[in-house]
């Protein structure tokens, strides 16, 4: 339950971070209980690292099937909606009795590559590889021991409406995959690529995510909202006026600044005054040297 908390807080803040807009969610359950490594649970990582880590993962070769799955033009913006991919979260909450291990790396930085986990697992496993067609609707069920199926779904739209359709269409699918593996071993692997790195089918949010003065689409924080085009036109207006009107050369900080500064001048005035009025004869510092200084030393 952390787990999938942590995903979508991270994808609801996601527009305070405008330093990660090309990044893209990672996603692993399997059917059976691994040691996590740190790089595939943490918040933010890179695509080598996480490489990395699913090829020493992989070595063991401890599951059946491999599914390898692709989402091109995915945020983490898009699991912001807790209406959205409810198999998946069913999955990352451990919620299916089959789900034994369950992880996440909302930000991911780079691509990652999932023919060549394909081609380790063909070598590495002896494992027959087979790209579903995600078109047909369903998943074709073998009777090989070891099996990698590659998906590869199609680019999310830019429309809301329709994006949301395609999320919830891709999410049944993956669905549909994982029923007919009830009583076999199985890993899923969920790799996606950035909406950036797909411009024709950037959501209308991600064209809105990172820009400056509006990083999220919402009505939250419209007073914090910079009017550029009035600001703008204010400076050329105020270009062209006289020097005195165009400044401000006296403001209550100003008058009250004077008012402070009048009484400190006459204490220093009173002070200076007092030291210079001051008199003594310069005889009170020379010695005495007449009749009455010798009395005084008898």
């Amino acid at each position: 339950m952390l787990l999938l908390r942590s995903l979508w807080v991270i994808a609801l803040s996601i527009s305070s971070a405008a330093a990660f807009k090309d990044t893209s969610p990672f996603l692993l359950f399997s059917s059976a209980p691994i040691s996590t490594p740190i790089a595939l649970s943490s918040n933010i990582a890179r695509s080598s690292t996480i490489r990395d880590s699913l090829s020493e993962l992989l070595k063991t070769c401890d599951w059946d099937n491999y599914i390898l799955v692709s989402q091109p033009s995915q945020s983490p913006a898009d699991f912001s909606n807790w209406g959205a991919y409810p198999h998946i979260r069913r999955w990352l909450e451990k919620r299916d009795d089959t789900v034994k291990t369950a992880t996440a790396v909302p930000e991911v930085i780079g691509e990652i590559d999932i023919d060549a986990i394909a081609q380790q697992l063909e070598l590495g496993c002896k494992a027959t590889v087979e790209d579903v067609e995600t078109s047909a609707g369903y998943a074709p069920i073998g009777n090989e021991s070891k099996r990698v199926r590659k998906i590869v779904f199609d680019a999310l739209p830019s429309l809301a409406s329709e994006r949301a359709e395609k999320i919830m269409e891709h999410d049944l699918f993956l669905n549909a995959v994982l029923s007919g593996m009830q009583e076999q071993s199985y890993i899923v692997i969920y790799t996606s690529t950035p909406a950036s790195a797909h411009s024709d089918s950037m959501p209308e949010h991600e064209l809105h995510l990172y820009e400056m003065d509006d990083p999220f689409p919402s009505a939250l924080h419209t007073d914090l909202k910079r009017d550029v085009n009035a600001h703008q036109s204010n400076s050329t207006v105020n270009s062209t006026l006289p020097l005195f009107e165009r400044y401000e050369y006296f403001n209550p900080a100003i008058f009250t600044g004077i008012l402070v500064a009048i009484p400190l001048f006459l204490i220093l005035y009173t002070g200076i005054s007092a030291v210079a009025s001051l008199q003594v004869s310069y005889f009170a510092f020379s010695k005495e040297m007449g009749p009455a200084a010798q009395k005084k030393q008898q």
